[in-house]
């Protein structure tokens, strides 16, 4: 997946285009909600893929993610016979060997036996989930206005942190890390960078605080949570 991105970025850049449309389908949005469902995702996670999103300075949007695979598969093959230009298939997309491809052949066919409509109804949780981060990110955002943050966004003070709740703790930091690029961490190393931060002196001098997420530093310095890049 990391590959592919990577690869249209490229190519996209060469070519001096700043939009890439994604062929991602109504499908692959149940599957995806399952498989996150599978892994324990949150909110964010359940939400799946978005219409539009960013990465790597390209903008992918995604304008069929309301259409099923066998409409596409259908307008597909009237473009092969009206052009003789003939879809591209990947095996590995049947391949069960692969998680997706297992979900998609092994256990879609038992739901398809027993709720026929289940794609459109995980497809349909998917953009609830989506609205619900929207309010979560709304939340979140007016909480950190009131962190004393920094100008440029990479600190917050310790002090007003704590006066939140705790599922506000989680989320603001959740909402500050992604402002400032950094992976998601997984559910564990999120609780456990919040135990370490509820139990800091509340001027911030215990200076052993310094946790590694996915190429980004958090450390507290007088009083005051920074997050920087590796690089």
């Amino acid at each position: 997946r990391d590959a592919r991105y990577a690869a249209l970025a490229r190519l996209a850049q060469d070519e001096g285009a700043s939009l890439v449309l994604l062929a991602h389908h109504r499908d692959d949005q149940a599957e995806t909600v399952l498989l996150r469902l599978l892994r324990g995702a949150g909110v964010l996670g359940m939400a799946a893929m978005s219409e539009v999103s960013q990465r790597d300075g390209i903008t992918y949007l995604r304008p069929w993610l309301g259409q099923d695979r066998a409409t596409i598969l259908e307008a597909a093959d009237a473009v092969r016979q009206a052009s003789g230009w003939q879809a591209v298939q990947d095996p590995t997309n049947a391949d069960p060997r692969y998680t997706r491809a297992a979900v998609r052949e092994l256990l879609a066919p038992v739901l398809d036996g027993r709720w026929p409509g289940w794609r459109a109804i995980v497809a349909r949780h998917a953009a609830h989930m989506a609205e619900a981060v929207q309010i979560l990110d709304e939340v979140a955002r007016d909480d950190f206005a009131r962190l004393e943050p920094s100008a440029d966004g990479v600190s917050f003070s310790l002090k007003a942190w704590r006066e939140l709740s705790p599922a506000r703790q989680a989320q603001v930091l959740r909402f500050w890390l992604h402002l400032n690029g950094a992976r998601m961490p997984t559910d564990a190393r999120l609780r456990d960078l919040l135990r370490q931060l509820r139990e800091l002196h509340s001027l911030g001098h215990d200076r052993q605080l310094r946790v590694v997420q996915a190429g980004h530093v958090v450390r507290c310095h007088r009083g005051r949570v920074w997050v920087e890049s590796q690089g």
